[in-house]
């Protein structure tokens, strides 16, 4: 694809108009909202804000429910060189890699994985969102175009772009305009390697839900805050009489109170009006809309898996979507890696035959799943294997099985021999 100068400068005034929104989300991930930033403070008064971060909660929950068991690669055909070469290529990732991918996704509702060569030669994978790039794609969803801005360490002037093609990797430094700068990179892949982790539109984010409610929880619990500080909710009485300041400070340090005639001293409740309820219907309302479970309140002490799995139908449905989305985002990895090993071993293999499984990091009933298969004979063993959330891969647990029976089948044969069906039995002879 040629890139222009006209095609880049409408490709930054669109970026910079999205960034906005997108500034926005990461400020409300961090914690930085606007019944924060606008609380009205009161002079001589307490100011206290009752920071409250649900979105940053619940991400973080998604993200270690997806990302806290290892991904499982196998292969269709059986092709083991393949499936060892994913996990050879992948010791040069960080362990937290895939669940910084994911949060980041679940911040901006997209992530990108941008694929390269490192200097050492290793594959590797650089974390971007659409706060520091931008991606133009076809109607078919190809990629045609990627752009990376960023600055460099020292250097908080100047904002620099790598622009990808399908064969180049071209440098600007941007600063109202696009200026080329060094030369122009070869692009070694068949494509732009970058993988696309896309969860949905800014509208379904945990965002645009919960900034809303999360304003009016932290600014209802903030005022309440500051009117117990302020008042202390009790009032201390005088009755016919008048206590000097120094009268005061004695009967605090001696913690007694004397009066005469009919003087009377006594502790008066505040009637306030209790903002209990408002609270409570707000933070229901935000696990709600998230879609999430409320683990503070306590369950009943014989509640299966089965049931608290009911429970959390609905962030079992939420999990599957950043699944579904991470697991678009490791097959174009894979293509890549293997698009690495031909030019590098000349290995040839198809991203095609493997399988992704990523298994979710929630409760789930394994004796139920024995006692469904007890009751039904016909279902085959590879089916009854996948049903069982500490098996992998049923596939290879299929065939260790079947080693394991052989195995045990040629021991019996060696420890308790049989005599053939169509030999003869010699007779007995008797002792004389």
């Amino acid at each position: 694809m040629e890139v222009s100068t006209e095609l880049l400068k409408a490709i930054k005034i669109e970026y910079d108009t999205k960034k906005i929104i997108y500034d926005k989300m990461l400020r409300y991930y961090d914690g930085d909202t606007d019944s924060k930033r606008n609380y009205k403070k009161i002079k001589s008064r307490s100011n206290l804000f009752a920071d409250n971060n649900y979105i940053m909660k619940f991400i973080q929950e998604e993200a270690n429910y997806c990302c806290l068991n290892k991904v499982t690669y196998s292969s269709h055909t059986g092709n083991k060189a393949a499936v060892d070469s994913i996990r050879l290529a992948l010791r040069n990732y960080s362990e937290g890699y895939n669940k910084e991918l994911l949060k980041q996704a679940l911040i901006f509702q997209e992530a990108y994985s941008l694929h390269y060569i490192n200097s050492n030669g290793d594959f590797a994978s650089l974390i971007c969102t659409p706060q520091n790039s931008y991606i133009l794609q076809d109607d078919f969803g190809n990629i045609q175009l990627f752009i990376r801005f960023f600055k460099k360490k020292f250097n908080t002037v100047d904002v620099f772009a790598d622009v990808y093609t399908d064969d180049s990797i071209i440098h600007y430094k941007v600063n109202g305009t696009f200026v080329q700068i060094g030369d122009i990179d070869g692009n070694i892949f068949s494509s732009i390697p970058v993988g696309i982790c896309k969860i949905g539109s800014i509208s379904e984010s945990l965002y645009s839900k919960l900034s809303g409610l999360e304003d009016a929880y932290c600014t209802n619990l903030s005022d309440q805050t500051n009117l117990n500080s302020d008042l202390r909710t009790k009032y201390l009485h005088f009755k016919n009489c008048d206590p000097s300041p120094e009268q005061m400070d004695t009967m605090k340090e001696n913690a007694t109170i004397t009066t005469s005639g009919e003087g009377d001293v006594r502790w008066v409740q505040s009637t306030e009006v209790s903002f209990e309820s408002t609270i409570n219907i707000l933070q229901d309302n935000i696990y709600q809309q998230a879609s999430h479970l409320n683990f503070n309140n306590p369950l009943s002490s014989n509640t299966s898996s089965l049931a608290l799995q009911g429970t959390m139908m609905a962030m079992n449905q939420k999990v599957g979507d950043d699944i579904t989305a991470m697991t678009d985002c490791l097959k174009v990895r894979i293509k890549f890696i293997f698009e690495y090993l031909k030019i590098k071993v000349g290995s040839d293999f198809s991203w095609k035959d493997i399988l992704i499984k990523i298994t979710a990091n929630i409760p789930s009933d394994n004796l139920l799943a024995s006692q469904i298969l007890s009751q039904n004979p016909n279902i085959s063993r590879k089916t009854g294997y996948g049903l069982y959330s500490f098996i992998d891969s049923p596939e290879a647990e299929e065939k260790q099985k079947d080693l394991e029976d052989k195995a045990n089948s040629i021991g019996n044969d060696l420890l308790n021999p049989t005599i053939p069906v169509n030999s003869t039995v010699p007779d007995v002879v008797e002792a004389k």
